[in-house]
């Protein structure tokens, strides 16, 4: 399984006041949660694999940045925001965090865990958003201009730049990090320009698969430069 990791973590405060053996646990954590940031931690199999003999409340040193559940399991709340984003009912691949949440009791907070009052400022926050967007203007299909990323993208479809992306592929594009995107085309360009059998056939199926068109262009370059062997027999 493949995660995103921050390369700047060495340059956060709070991660570098840790002691070697914390920083090997949190990114142990990391690594073994399942996709909403959720786990139930064998500290004695972490003990193990890491060769540090943990205490058992050795997470509660990590203070807010691991919350216990009521099931006696652990959350992570920035886990979901940093590897997704914002997380969308229409992205297949985030079906298993919305179930993983919705069965640990966190269903409507992909956020993390709310208080109450934190509950009622995001339904405030949301309210003047819709607001503010329903006095805005819809501009015409004319103002469409696509960012460089899209442009990349329709030249794949062999579709025109003056070409507007429906609401659902907008929808499915701004749900995908902006750093996943760049590294999906730095990855995906020579795929999406081959004629290969099994690409996508259409912008909104390739961005609700992006995470897994990458893996499938990443084994495809993979097996493209691979010797070739040659029999002497």
């Amino acid at each position: 399984m493949k995660r995103f990791t921050e390369t700047q973590k060495w340059e956060d405060p709070w991660f570098r006041r840790l002691s070697p053996e914390l920083k090997l646990l949190w990114q142990w954590l990391l690594d073994k949660c399942d996709g909403a940031g959720i786990i139930e931690p064998d500290i004695e199999l972490a003990s193990f694999q890491i060769g540090f003999d943990y205490g058992d409340e050795v997470l509660s040193q990590f203070n807010d940045r691991v919350t216990k559940l009521e099931c006696g399991k652990y959350f992570i709340p920035k886990f979901i925001h940093y590897q997704y984003g914002t997380l969308s009912r229409d992205c297949k691949a985030h079906n298993p965090v919305f179930f993983s949440l919705e069965k640990h009791g966190l269903k409507g907070y992909p956020k993390g865990i709310h208080t109450p009052q934190e509950k009622e400022k995001d339904k405030d926050k949301e309210s003047e958003q819709g607001t503010e967007k329903e006095k805005e203007p819809k501009k015409p299909k004319s103002e469409w201009k696509p960012t460089a990323e899209q442009m990349v993208i329709n030249g794949w479809f062999a579709r025109r730049d003056t070409t507007p992306w429906s609401e659902k592929e907008l929808k499915a594009y701004n749900a995908i990090p902006h750093q996943t995107i760049l590294d999906g085309i730095k990855d995906m360009n020579a795929y999406y320009l081959s004629d290969h059998k099994t690409l996508r056939q259409d912008v909104c199926t390739l961005l609700n698969n992006w995470v897994g068109e990458m893996d499938r262009a990443f084994k495809w370059e993979s097996e493209k430069s691979k010797p070739v062997k040659i029999n002497l027999k």
